[in-house]
């Protein structure tokens, strides 16, 4: 079949690659919509990056961003195990889900405590911690990730008007003061 992908929104982003994919323009919070194109598609790999994206709008509605971000994941490993396929499934999750980094944290790793301080990031563990439980339980075959800033040209113009100039850390404390979802990865001392 090529390269199939799902959107929700506006595609004139990817408008040039339409002879070269699939697109099905749907809503993943709904089961049957996510078992019926895995049947369909019965793809090898799945690169699951649909959520609601920002922390500032998690704290404005909590329960929005835990029910949107969670119940596709759920969704998306489900129909995996219903329609039987052997498909591995990308788990986005985030350096948020951190939170709260104390400086004997640092650097971070993947031992690391996670100390959420938003619903976003709250949502982003369940996500992660689905795709363990979906590995352990149904061996659903999940690569689980938790990057820092991941940017393309959709979310750069929707967050420029809202960016201010970063100044970078100089010490390990200046770091810690400055965290944000734009300092996390920058906080090794320059």
């Amino acid at each position: 079949m090529g390269v199939a992908g799902t959107v929700y929104g506006p595609v004139d982003n990817v408008a040039h690659l339409k002879d070269r994919l699939t697109l099905y323009p749907v809503e993943l919070s709904r089961a049957t919509v996510v078992r019926d194109i895995l049947q369909a598609t019965r793809p090898d790999y799945i690169f699951h990056l649909a959520a609601q994206p920002s922390p500032a709008v998690s704290r404005h509605d909590p329960w929005f961003t835990l029910e949107n971000n969670i119940r596709i994941q759920l969704n998306i490993l489900e129909a995996v195990v219903q329609t039987g396929l052997a498909s591995r499934v990308l788990v986005v999750g985030s350096g948020d889900e951190y939170g709260l980094v104390m400086p004997h944290d640092l650097p971070i790793d993947e031992e690391t405590p996670l100390r959420p301080t938003t619903p976003y990031a709250v949502s982003k563990i369940a996500q992660d911690y689905l795709g363990l439980q979906y590995f352990l339980l149904h061996k659903v075959p999940t690569i689980r990730v938790r990057p820092f800033n991941h940017l393309g040209p959709v979310r750069v113009r929707a967050l420029l008007p809202r960016i201010s100039p970063l100044r970078l850390p100089r010490s390990r404390q200046d770091c810690i003061r400055q965290r944000s979802a734009w300092a996390p990865s920058m906080c090794r001392v320059i």
